[in-house]
């Protein structure tokens, strides 16, 4: 007992550090707390693509200065600091050029009793500018790693090996990661351009965004932004790894071998516009298209010059199309309602809908989609941050793409990771969080999730409903056309409850700051990988922490 204690000790005084706030990472703490003072009224907008440039960063930190209240202002000033090297400086001068690095190291371990996971990092991060219109951020980082058994993270998580981007192993008890995330940004707040490596996420509701999650692996990122108030466009082109694919005789994933010579290409593009003919509503319309095998140029041209439905018809119709629709509408007292609408496949005028007479049939297992709803409440009051209600359905079979195509791998997936939210088809969540803030330096987060989930194949195919299950026979026939919404009717389903509090600091010093994050997850999962009576439950600590020079 003593000795595992001192080796508990131990793992929690290797817990120091933070990287430093790195606006190339949509996942950096910054793009949260600019969420929250879109809600409360201190910016007006937020763009639909994170990451964003320091020069829409910094002016947004400013307004929140200006409007908000003094813990809010200071929170935001200790960012202008941190970013732009004075809070009160007006305009960008030539000594910014340099940036403002960091160095940092950083742990991260989680036990669940019986197992365990721990990364422990060394690296460096910084922001700068060239000029008033162009700047830079980026993150290097190596990572010692301790792999834990496989299925020891909690269900519908996300964890990315850091070792299969120019690390390895050493030895048969660690791996070695490398974290490597750089963006250009060119512009201002009017237009811009992004470009770099770099994660990606994609908005209203960023965090399990149908599009793109902060949490899927980085890739090429190329996009262009206008913003002229009440109206906006964008267009993102990411370029992915196409690691894996689907044998159209097995069904089964199969992975591309790396040390040959086949060249293998895949990409997605997203285009939105928006309107925002109110301070408080923004709509706006998506179109996407995961492309590969050749690079069709005509697919970047901006809508809606060109439709990216009549580009795939161009290219012989191989590839995998979206449309969509968002929505974000801003209450008085800090409440908005936020929603995202993606569509992979709808049933119009299909054998279902002919056979009921109807234009548009909800009741077709061929309306592939995912559709998130969140209302949430970030009130003017001490202690109580942010109160958040998501929910996030996804329908059978959306995301995936026939394992009969000649271009087999364009499941939506990047480096054999999901783009999208961390579930499988035919699953839906409901999701609470609960954030205090007592203090700048102390964070408090109670989180509750509740997932269903089930296999639409079972009893049509011997396949898993995951997202390398396409829904169709071995004759190349579909099994949702013409059939009735297989959505969550199967006879077993898998639920999933997970609860847990997390508690962060964040202390500065003249010589630096420190973090510390304590959690804890409680999990039950009821039919586990959906095997009749195979209930179970599990508990989870985490302990990390991180210093910075």
């Amino acid at each position: 007992m003593k000795k595992q204690a001192l080796i508990f000790f131990f793992m929690f005084l290797m817990n120091l550090t933070v990287m430093g706030q790195v606006v190339s990472d949509p996942d950096d703490r910054l793009y949260h707390y600019l969420t929250i003072w879109y809600e409360k009224g201190y910016i007006d907008r937020l763009p639909v693509i994170r990451p964003c440039p320091l020069q829409v960063i910094i002016p947004m930190l400013k307004s929140v200065q200006e409007k908000g209240r003094r813990l809010d202002a200071d929170i935001a000033g200790a960012y202008l600091k941190e970013l732009n090297g004075d809070a009160d400086k007006s305009e960008f001068k030539t000594e910014d050029i340099l940036p403002r690095v960091h160095i940092g190291v950083y742990n991260n371990f989680m036990t669940d009793g019986d197992d365990f996971y721990n990364s422990t990092s060394v690296g460096f991060s910084g922001n700068g500018y060239v000029t008033d219109y162009f700047s830079y951020s980026g993150l290097l980082s190596m990572s010692l790693i301790n792999p834990p058994n496989a299925g020891f993270f909690p269900l519908y998580s996300s964890y990315m090996d850091e070792s299969k981007s120019g690390g390895g192993s050493l030895g048969s008890s660690f791996t070695i990661g490398q974290l490597s995330q750089f963006g250009i940004f060119f512009g201002n707040d009017f237009l811009y351009l992004q470009t770099g490596l770099m994660r990606t996420a994609f908005g209203p509701n960023y965090d399990y965004s149908p599009v793109v999650t902060p949490e899927a692996p980085a890739a090429g990122h190329i996009s262009i932004t206008l913003d002229a108030g009440w109206i906006g466009f964008s267009t993102l082109f990411l370029d992915l790894l196409a690691s894996e694919y689907v044998d159209a005789v097995t069904g089964n994933m199969t992975y591309f071998d790396v040390s040959g010579d086949y060249p293998v290409l895949k990409y997605l593009v997203v285009q939105t516009i928006h309107l925002s003919l109110f301070d408080f509503l923004e709509v706006g319309v998506i179109q996407s298209i995961l492309a590969g095998g050749v690079f069709h140029w005509y697919y970047i041209i901006p809508f809606p010059l060109q439709n990216l439905f009549y580009s795939q018809q161009m290219a012989g119709d191989r590839d995998s199309s979206f449309i969509g629709l968002y929505m974000r509408l801003r209450f008085p007292y800090g409440i908005c309602f936020n929603s995202t609408f993606y569509i992979d496949d709808w049933d119009s005028f299909g054998a279902a809908s002919q056979a009921q007479g109807v234009l548009i049939n909800f009741d077709s297992a061929q309306n592939k989609f995912a559709l998130q709803a969140s209302l949430s409440w970030t009130p003017e009051v001490p202690l109580l941050k942010r109160i958040d209600l998501e929910y996030l359905m996804i329908t059978p079979y959306t995301y995936t793409h026939s394992r009969f195509y000649k271009l087999n791998w364009l499941m939506y997936t990047n480096g054999g990771e999901k783009l999208g939210p961390n579930l499988e088809p035919n699953s839906d969540q409901i999701y609470l969080d609960i954030e205090f803030e007592p203090a700048a330096w102390l964070n408090i987060a109670l989180s509750g999730r509740f997932i269903r989930h089930g296999n639409a194949s079972e009893g049509f195919t011997s396949f898993d409903g995951s997202i390398y299950d396409d829904g169709f026979l071995d004759e190349n026939t579909p099994t949702f056309v013409g059939a009735p919404s297989r959505f969550l009717t199967q006879s077993l389903l898998e639920y999933t409850l997970q609860t847990g509090i997390d508690t962060g600091f964040n202390l500065d010093f003249d010589w630096g700051s420190l973090t510390l994050d304590l959690g804890y997850l409680f999990e039950y999962v009821w039919n586990r990988d959906l095997v009749p009576g195979n209930d179970q439950m599990f508990s989870y600590f985490q302990v990390s922490a991180g210093y910075k020079w």
